[in-house]
């Protein structure tokens, strides 16, 4: 073999071998980029806040206003230290009746008890809310997580799908 040819055969390995170099950091770079893109399927940055405000915003209602965290004892007897956090909305107008709560439970245990105070309270606002409007409503209480959600609306379960979106839970079959 000539050395022209053992030169061009050196560069033409050469090559070959930068480019599948080239190549390897590329397909590395790229499993590292989808790896650090990937958005988790826990949503650790997410507050009862947070998921009614959103609700709110994806079912387009207006005329509520927020509860703060000390009033909301006025519409759920909660126990002391069975929630970590919560929201609660409720419409400004009496003829509406929309009211949307979230409540972050410290263990199952304190679900089991919160399922029981949100169908008390949510039973008696139905049942008052029937004496005073011609306008049907319904109530609707969800789980995702350790977050539970409650809405009293005329249109509850797109509400609650909108509540399941939010966090990620999958619609039951």
């Amino acid at each position: 073999m000539t050395v022209e040819k053992q030169t061009t055969r050196k560069n033409i390995t050469l090559t070959i071998v930068i480019v599948s170099i080239i190549a390897l950091i590329a397909a590395a770079l790229v499993a590292a980029s989808i790896i650090v893109n990937t958005p988790s399927t826990e949503k650790e940055d997410i507050n009862a806040d947070m998921i009614v405000t959103s609700v709110i915003k994806k079912m387009n209602y207006t005329n509520l206003t927020g509860i703060s965290s000390e009033n909301i004892g006025k519409y759920y007897d909660i126990p002391k230290g069975s929630v970590s956090d919560s929201a609660m909305y409720i419409s400004s107008r009496t003829e509406n009746g929309t009211e949307l709560a979230c409540f972050e439970y410290t263990d199952s245990a304190d679900m089991e008890k919160l399922k029981k105070i949100i169908a008390e309270y949510t039973s008696s606002k139905l049942s008052n809310y029937k004496k005073v409007s011609d306008k049907t409503l319904s109530s609707r209480t969800d789980i995702s997580g350790s977050y539970i959600f409650v809405v009293i609306s005329d249109n509850s379960d797109a509400a609650v799908d909108a509540f399941r979106e939010i966090t990620g839970k999958k619609q039951s079959s």
